[in-house]
């Protein structure tokens, strides 16, 4: 264990040594600090382990905001902020889609406004859409309440309804995250990442989705001190 090693050569010289270091087991970073106590003769070993896996995702967040903020200053129109958008979530988070919609539940329809993939020869989302082509009864109720879906497999999931498995896999989508987002109490917005393979979303990225739809429905931050409040303080959905 590199830890182990680390500490044999503190113990050897006696000079302290401080790092961090990610354990794969507890799917942790932390801050560790290794000292030797005596001479080289008859001493102790001192081993300070600190958990910074808080800090790290807090820091983290504020730089991937950070450099959507940074993208957003030059841009004006809506167009291009989602065009922006979608290429840096596409490359951070490795997607085959990324897509922005306006939701009216009453008409049962989604209208996609925007929608990146990855290569042309995929088919376009852009236009409205029956929201009960994708979703069953319990997933319209999952989405309208403001709730993250995570679907780490798009052919089998309790909120869609079977038959939209099929349309999934043409349009290449094997897993997803959608966040919905409400205004004055009802879902009116919806931010959707896909990859074209099936696979166990990881905590970050999920938080990366969830930190984008904070942003007023993609409107850009463009205060520095916004974008950190908004960094720091995010939940974990």
């Amino acid at each position: 264990m590199f830890v182990i090693e680390r500490l044999g050569q503190v113990a050897l010289t006696g000079q302290p040594n401080r790092f961090e270091e990610f354990v794969n087991g507890l799917g942790c970073w932390f801050d560790i600090y290794l000292a030797r106590d005596g001479g080289s003769d008859r001493h102790r070993d001192i081993s300070v382990f600190n958990n910074i896996t808080e800090r790290n995702r807090r820091e983290a967040n504020l730089r991937f905001l950070a450099e959507i903020s940074a993208d957003f200053a030059p841009l004006l129109e809506t167009d291009a902020i989602m065009k922006s958008v979608g290429a840096q979530l596409a490359q951070y988070l490795d997607l085959a889609r990324c897509s922005f919609s306006v939701v009216d539940t009453d008409l049962d329809q989604i209208d996609c406004i925007y929608a990146w993939r990855r290569d042309d020869a995929m088919q376009d989302l852009l236009g409205k859409h029956h929201i009960s082509t994708f979703l069953n009864e319990s997933g319209r109720q999952h989405y309208a309440a403001g709730q993250p879906s995570v679907i780490d497999d798009a052919q089998n999931n309790s909120l869609l309804d079977p038959l939209a498995y099929g349309l999934l896999d043409q349009l290449s989508v094997r897993s997803l995250v959608d966040v919905p987002l409400l205004k004055d109490g009802r879902w009116k917005f919806l931010l959707s990442i896909a990859r074209s393979s099936a696979g166990k979303w990881r905590a970050n990225e999920v938080r990366q989705a969830f930190l984008l739809s904070l942003s007023d429905s993609l409107r850009p931050l463009r205060d520095p001190l916004e974008v950190q409040r908004v960094a720091v303080a995010a939940p974990t959905p």
